[in-house]
């Protein structure tokens, strides 16, 4: 939130896993937790045709009225609409913040993470099963 709030966007936290503004959504996020480990991503919305959200985001129309949206294309707050910067300078500000505000740094990925990776590949991302699931 910092972040954000550093580059002049008003943004705020709204439950369960949404960055918004007065004027929509900015950012949403997710987790999986298998094994013991998460996977957490997070999508922020720099700069778009809001005429097209409601044509490449897969939720349906039954989604939309359990959240009591009425319109995707209103529920959306692109970056763009509150800063001048590029998508590249946000990223690079929003790393800065992040290394910042958790005392992180770049590191290499050790050999036993790159063979796990690489089993994962062959394993289970990389099958078609995988790929052609629908969640």
């Amino acid at each position: 939130m910092q972040s954000f709030i550093e580059l002049g966007v008003p943004a705020s936290y709204r439950e369960i896993n949404d960055i918004i503004s007065p004027r929509g959504k900015i950012a949403g996020a997710a987790q999986a937790r298998r094994r013991g480990f998460v996977l957490h991503h997070t999508t922020i919305a720099h700069s778009m045709d809001a005429g097209l959200v409601r044509e490449l985001i897969r939720v349906g129309r039954d989604r939309l009225s359990e959240r009591g949206v009425r319109s995707a294309e209103k529920e959306v707050s692109p970056l763009a609409w509150f800063t001048e910067l590029t998508c590249a300078e946000v990223a690079i500000h929003m790393q800065a913040s992040f290394r910042s505000a958790f005392d992180a740094h770049e590191s290499e990925l050790s050999a036993a993470e790159l063979h796990g990776a690489q089993d994962l590949v062959e394993t289970k991302y990389g099958t078609q099963a995988w790929i052609e699931r629908i969640p």
